[in-house]
Formats: C-alpha cells, structure tokens, sequence
C-alpha cells in the first residue's frame, strides 16, 4: 500500500473512530515499509490508535520503538509512561514521565501530521495538560516510594 493510500484509509478510520482498523492499517504498512522516515510516522500513529483501544503494551511498543530514533519525541514519551502506568510498571513509567519534564518543550519534535491525527482522538490534551500528568504522577511515584508517607497511609 502507498503512503499515500495508507493515509486515506487511515483518515477514514480514524474519521469513523474505528481505532482497531487504524491499528491494523498501520500493522499492514509496517509489513510492507522500506523508508525509515514512514516507518516512523507509522508507528507513532499506532502507538496513539492502541493508545485508544486501551491496548497498552502495543502502545507501549511502538512508543519505545519511535523513541529509539527519536529520544525527546514528546508524545511517544508520553503514550510509553502512561502504558507502563496503566500496567502497573510504575518505576518504568516514572522513568518516562521525568523524560518528558527534561526536555525542552519548545524544541521537541513537531510532526506535521499530528494535527491531522489530533483532530480525531478522543481524549487529546495539551501538552501543558500532559506536563502537569508528569509532575503530578512523580509527585504520586516519590510518595509512594517514601517510608514515611507509607507509614501515615497505615494510620
């Protein structure tokens, strides 16, 4: 399938909120892809389409493989903390979640092709929102980790 048809498809997918045949769309042309740079874009696309199927370790997959090339993708750092969360890896995912408080927002990567997928998805937050998400389930992981604040939960 050619770049261009997978993008039709997709839109159509996603236009109908039928994240499960994006997903496999996305599946489908990874199979057939020769350039890195499609590769790339289609996996962050899947990692977001499992993200909405709530099928956390696909996600978490992608996430990681985007991140391998591309390291302060803030997106990607994002769907891999809140996987790894959503599936109780929390020392993982604090990891990921104090990724996304290092980089600097104001470079990090910017895919043109996100406001077409932004446009679509359900629960779609800001970065300021998903910033806060970070600081906040730190705030969470570091209490949790603490003996003292475990020794007031037992009071």
């Amino acid at each position: 399938m050619s770049r261009l048809a997978f993008l039709a498809r997709f839109g159509l997918a996603l236009g109908a909120r039928k994240y499960d045949l994006a997903a496999q769309l996305c599946e489908q042309f990874l199979q057939n892809s020769r350039r890195a740079d499609d590769e790339q874009l289609v996996r962050r696309f899947a990692a977001r389409a499992y993200e909405q199927l709530s099928a956390w370790d696909k996600a978490l997959r992608h996430s990681q493989s985007v991140l391998e090339a591309l390291p302060d993708d803030f997106d990607m750092l994002r769907i891999a903390a809140e996987s790894l969360m959503k599936t109780r890896r929390f020392d993982e995912a604090a990891h990921y979640a104090r990724r996304m408080l290092e980089i600097n927002l104001a470079q990090a990567r910017s895919h043109g092709l996100d406001a077409f997928f932004n446009s679509w998805i359900a629960n779609n937050h800001t970065k300021r929102e998903w910033t806060t998400w970070a600081k906040d389930y730190l705030r969470w992981f570091e209490d949790r980790s603490d003996p003292v604040a475990d020794s007031k939960m037992g009071q």
